[in-house]
């Protein structure tokens, strides 16, 4: 958990030294808005993540595989319906420049 803090941190400063000296202000201005949304992203997915984890090893370690199982099914399940809502929305509800939608479809 902690290298993975540690490497997300990284990624914003390398992104930032990157984008502010071959893109210009602008596009560094665009990364410090949406930085903290990644780390808020990143900072959801460990809880629910790492909480899994601890669940599913203290229900196997008590003999409930069949707990521990529905746990792992359960994490999957949302894990596709958070990433079915995120690609949903930004491949249908994107804007222009004109502040128009655009279908826009992103991989």
């Amino acid at each position: 958990a902690i290298l993975s803090m540690l490497i997300a941190g990284m990624q914003t400063i390398i992104d930032g030294m990157f984008v502010g000296n071959v893109l210009g202000t602008h596009a560094m201005a665009s990364i410090n808005i949406a930085a903290p949304f990644m780390q808020l992203i990143l900072g959801m997915s460990m809880i629910v993540s790492i909480g899994t984890q601890s669940f599913i090893g203290l229900r196997m370690g008590e003999g409930h595989i069949e707990k521990a199982q529905n746990a792992f099914k359960t994490f999957l399940y949302l894990i596709l319906l958070v990433g079915g809502m995120y690609v949903y929305k930004n491949n249908f509800y994107l804007y222009d420049s004109n502040g128009h939608y655009v279908f826009v479809w992103i991989f």
